[in-house]
């Protein structure tokens, strides 16, 4: 324990602290009858990298994300989606002569998500799905479902989201054209048995793949949807668009959407960078350059502990937290804004780790997170989430109670895991979040050494 004390410091700490809550009870003044004073300490930290990549939620989780890039520091990842397609119909006709279509075309709508390198061109692949989805299966963020034909490609370099004309606003789209073949193929089911019902269709095309071809250059990671709109309004254009002349030799099309119910993102981690971990392994601080990482919707999280803050009461007597707050620095020069884009988690949750180094569960499966400052420690209704701070590049995160519990010995002293996503539905919903809510794979690289993470405590000593 580093405990350091300075009783002139002290007296104008405790005047500034007591000066700057809102409200007695913020540091603890509603215990009535002791006479208190403030003194700050801190405890000493260590910081691990782990990986828990087996049970990341992407069942349902937006926006659609696809493409490869490489972080020098986290290696290379891939982002693929998978989706099956509606019919958009019941016994679906064409009105044409002729069973040639004009073509095919995949269209998405950028959503405004980018990660990595945007001024490389990268190839997408649209893919036929050759396994079905199963209806009462959750995917998850390393599934993968098996492909086959290549219906078309792109290689292109990603591009602003939003476009102006006339002062108004609109999607920019993404338009993957499709082999012509499957184009005169689905011209072909034009009123036959498997363009009858939607389970008729599903049995016909189980669904697509958006992913990297495997010969794409490393670049960036992008979100789309299928929602793009003009001026506000929404534009029924997204999905697979066959085009075709009718009879009097006029274009038409029939828009095959992308199902709202089955769909997810598979994301790919090859650690070849600066951190080469797998899963269930534990890399210290000091084997990574004095940095810890955190990424989302791959499993990447860092494990903090605090060694002897169980004992933080020994020889000074029963002592009340007034304040204990964990100290998360970004380490600086590692989020980009121009080219390469390497954003920051938005927010952190902590969660109380086992001692085998997994986050510990109830035996209903739902997370012990780490309770707000000012909630009761042993609940789990309060889940902290500390946010970024973007001016002193941080998080910063109120953990009074948890401490408190600890140096009372009400909780086993094993230390927190940092996660940027929550890790369950109940967590999210508690935190005000959607389940799995958005999918990014934005990371944050911590820094342990000097002014590194930092736990700092301001307690009382009650008078015997």
């Amino acid at each position: 324990m580093n405990l350091r004390t300075s009783s002139v410091y002290l007296f104008l700490l405790s005047l500034i602290t007591l000066a700057s809550c809102e409200k007695p009870s913020d540091i603890g003044l509603n215990l009535q009858g002791n006479t208190l004073g403030t003194t700050f300490g801190t405890n000493a930290v260590s910081a691990a990298t782990i990986v828990e990549p087996d049970s990341i939620l992407a069942f349902k989780g937006k926006p659609i994300v696809v493409g490869k890039t490489t972080d020098g520091e986290l290696g290379t990842i891939t982002a693929t989606h998978y989706t099956r397609v509606n019919l958009n119909g019941t016994n679906v006709t064409f009105d044409a002569p002729s069973r040639t279509a004009d073509s095919a075309v995949l269209v998405l709508s950028y959503s405004g998500y980018y990660y990595g390198d945007t001024t490389i061109s990268i190839t997408l692949d649209v893919k036929r799905l050759s396994e079905p989805f199963i209806d009462a299966k959750t995917y998850f963020s390393t599934d993968v479902l098996a492909t086959d034909a290549t219906l078309g490609s792109i290689t292109f370099k990603p591009r602003k989201n939003r476009l102006s004309s006339n002062g108004k606003e609109y999607s920019r789209l993404l338009r993957i054209k499709l082999d012509q073949n499957f184009a005169n193929e689905l011209m072909s089911k034009s009123g036959t048995a498997d363009f009858s019902t939607q389970e008729a269709f599903r049995n016909y095309l189980k669904g697509i793949a958006i992913a990297p071809a495997a010969n794409s250059a490393s670049g960036s990671i992008i979100g789309l949807n299928t929602s793009p709109d003009s001026a506000g309004t929404q534009l029924s254009i997204a999905g697979l668009n066959l085009y075709f002349k009718d009879q009097a030799g006029k274009t038409k099309s029939h828009n095959f959407t992308l199902s709202p119910d089955a769909y997810f993102n598979g994301i790919k981690a090859d650690r070849q960078g600066k951190l080469k971990i797998a899963p269930a392994m534990e890399v210290p601080s000091a084997e990574t350059g004095d940095v810890t990482y955190i990424q989302e919707n791959t499993g990447v999280k860092t494990r903090i502990t605090f060694p002897g803050l169980e004992n933080f009461k020994d020889g000074k007597g029963n002592v009340y937290i007034n304040y204990a707050e964990l100290i998360l620095p970004v380490k600086a020069g590692t989020i980009g804004s121009i080219g390469t884009v390497t954003r920051p988690s938005s927010g952190i949750f902590l969660y109380e780790s086992t001692p085998g180094k997994r986050v510990a569960k109830t035996s209903g499966g739902v997370a012990y997170a780490v309770q707000r400052g000012d909630a009761p420690a042993l609940g789990i209704t309060r889940p902290l989430r500390a946010l970024y701070n973007t001016d002193s590049s941080f998080y910063k995160a109120d953990i009074t109670s948890y401490v408190q519990a600890l140096v009372d010995k009400q909780k086993p002293n094993n230390g927190v895991i940092v996660s940027p996503v929550p890790e369950d539905s109940f967590t999210a919903t508690a935190a005000g979040l959607a389940f799995p809510g958005t999918i990014t794979v934005n990371r944050s690289i911590i820094s342990t050494a000097g002014k590194g993470i930092q736990l700092r405590i301001y307690y009382s000593t009650l008078n015997q």
